[in-house]
């Protein structure tokens, strides 16, 4: 009779603990006319990355319903990462858009991101007066800002980017944003902020 007991408990304990265990479905649209032949689709939360090959859709199982933060990189595409805000039954469908990189030029300018907060205040305004410089946005489409009246006056320009980052993106980006509007605090105050079309990343 004990071990019936037993036996039981075990199988509620099981079924339970499965059932809080949530399925989420991942889809890609892909916007070009090339194949996804490498990329990572990764979930910070859980540690968890997955090697994908293809634009084939596939599921992934969540210990629970909740919020949840989901990213995919590859370096053939410009990818954006669309989800609930909440993983529930009923919005469970993680969708991962592909589009074509972004030109030449923007690449290059992409790359002193890396380099700016290594940079003295002279260097950084050496770069500022070159137009080398810009504020990095995360957004799901890339934004449309009206940013050239702030340019000109500001000489700092800004650059729209994937919505969902990883950790170091995040950090990366925050820092970034954070040392322009040091040395823009230094040099105008506060007062500058007003004349921006939209905060940038990590700037309040």
């Amino acid at each position: 009779m004990k071990n019936c007991i037993l036996t039981v408990l075990f199988l509620f304990t099981l079924i339970v603990a499965q059932a809080k265990e949530i399925t989420a479905h991942v889809i890609f649209e892909n916007r070009t006319g090339k194949q996804l032949t490498a990329g990572k689709f990764y979930i910070p939360e859980l540690e968890k990355t997955l090697d994908i090959t293809s634009a084939e859709g596939f599921t992934v199982t969540l210990p629970e319903k909740g919020k949840y933060s989901f990213g995919f990189r590859t370096d053939e595409f410009e990818a954006y990462t669309m989800y609930p805000a909440r993983i529930t039954e009923n919005k469970n469908i993680i969708t991962v858009r592909l589009e074509e990189k972004p030109a030449k030029q923007d690449t290059i300018t992409i790359s002193f991101e890396t380099e700016i907060t290594q940079l003295e205040d002279a260097q950084l305004e050496s770069m500022i007066t070159k137009g080398k410089v810009e504020f990095i946005f995360h957004s799901i489409q890339q934004l449309n800002l009206d940013f050239g009246t702030f340019q000109e006056k500001y000489g700092i320009g800004y650059i729209s980017k994937n919505c969902i980052m990883d950790p170091l993106t995040l950090k990366a980006s925050t820092a970034h944003n954070k040392r322009l509007e040091a040395f823009l605090n230094q040099k105008y105050g506060e007062g500058w902020k007003k004349d921006l079309p939209l905060h940038p990343f990590g700037i309040e």
